[in-house]
């Protein structure tokens, strides 16, 4: 398979569970199944990119159960 088909399969699937989980979720998600190689800041501006300040904010206090 073609590495940019895989880069569009990938970027797809990331982006269902994103709209089906929500962020946070999605998160836990990559967490549980291992999920953690790559450019781990690349991955997370991805994926809040489309958060506001505030959103992103709530996102951080969230993930850390404060």
């Amino acid at each position: 398979m073609m590495t940019a088909l895989k880069e569009h399969l990938v970027r797809q699937g990331i982006e269902a569970l994103y709209a089906k989980l929500g962020t946070a979720k999605t998160l836990r998600f990559f967490q549980m199944i291992g999920v953690n190689q790559g450019n781990t800041l690349e991955e997370i501006e991805s994926v809040t990119s489309k958060l506001s300040r505030e959103q992103a904010i709530k996102l951080v206090k969230k993930a850390r159960g404060s």
